[in-house]
């Protein structure tokens, strides 16, 4: 079997990677694909450190108790056109996602996706 060749046999279980809540989150992207944060202010989702070309990653942000936070991308994120801000749901106890690919030509984390206000 060649080293590309991988097969399963049951279902991919990636770790979530709980990061900790700072004035500007930090993400170590070798440490996996799946992380999540509880914001107790309005925060900047730093530019991650060791990323590898083409990697996803998905960011879960959950608003604490009083609700209310915002987050700010960082430099290298790219965000498209149509989307003028990643504008998190401002309830209490709820929470937002976002998605990224990394292109390393680019040196940018291209937004693939924002999902809003789940509980």
């Amino acid at each position: 079997m060649r080293a590309d060749d991988i097969q399963m046999n049951g279902p991919i279980k990636p770790a979530v990677i709980t990061l900790t809540d700072a004035a500007t989150i930090a993400t170590d992207a070798s440490k996996g694909n799946h992380f999540r944060v509880t914001l107790g202010g309005n925060r900047t989702l730093g530019n991650p450190s060791n990323p590898t070309d083409g990697q996803r990653m998905i960011w879960e942000f959950l608003q604490d108790g009083t609700g209310n936070r915002t987050i700010t991308l960082d430099t290298k994120f790219s965000v498209p056109g149509n989307m003028a801000a990643v504008t998190l749901t401002t309830v209490a106890n709820h929470w937002d996602m976002i998605g990224v690919i990394y292109n390393s030509s680019l040196d940018k984390f291209i937004v693939t996706g924002f999902m809003n206000d789940y509980v």
